[in-house]
């Protein structure tokens, strides 16, 4: 009789492998350090949560967590590597990893079309602080006129189709 094997335990074990050997590089003074590479205990258990759903395709309320944490993580590992300073430009990144994290349910839960109101305006509001924040600041008036321009042919191009429907 063959035996049947579960692969459930391959992606912990595979953290705990990889947490294992950076802790030991670190204590043998090789590597940057666990100052510099904390964050990697906020990426493991979101990228545990989004392999926990690519491998059942059931559980899609953990795609909210590990969408954020491993955002949030990037995010951190970024900051750890290039200066905290730059968190006073990049804190719209935290709206950005819950629009995501709904995103991604919109995506695999059914399409529940109530989801893209908040990542809608989370987006948005983020987008809007992320480029005000920036260098491109002087040019944030270009985003309303596109913005513009695009409900302006959107608006024609439903005019146009209620005309053909007639």
């Amino acid at each position: 009789m063959e035996e049947k094997r579960s692969y459930g335990a391959v992606v912990p074990a595979t953290i705990l492998i990889l947490i294992g050997i950076i802790f030991l590089l670190d204590s043998l003074g090789w590597g940057p350090g666990m100052n510099k590479l904390w964050p990697i205990f906020l990426l493991a258990p979101g990228v545990s949560f989004l392999l926990m759903f690519a491998l059942s395709k059931k559980y899609y309320g953990v795609l909210m967590p590990g969408t954020f944490l491993t955002i949030i993580s990037g995010l951190f590992f970024y900051c750890n590597f290039f200066g905290w300073q730059k968190m006073q430009y990049l804190w719209p990144v935290f709206l950005l990893a819950v629009a995501a994290g709904l995103f991604m349910i919109y995506l695999f839960s059914g399409r529940h079309s109530a989801l893209l109101v908040p990542v809608g305006i989370l987006t948005l509001i983020a987008l809007v602080f992320l480029v005000a924040s920036s260098t491109a600041a002087k040019f944030w008036p270009l985003i309303l006129i596109i913005l513009g321009v695009l409900i302006i042919f959107g608006s024609w191009k439903k005019t146009d189709q209620k005309k053909e429907r007639n």
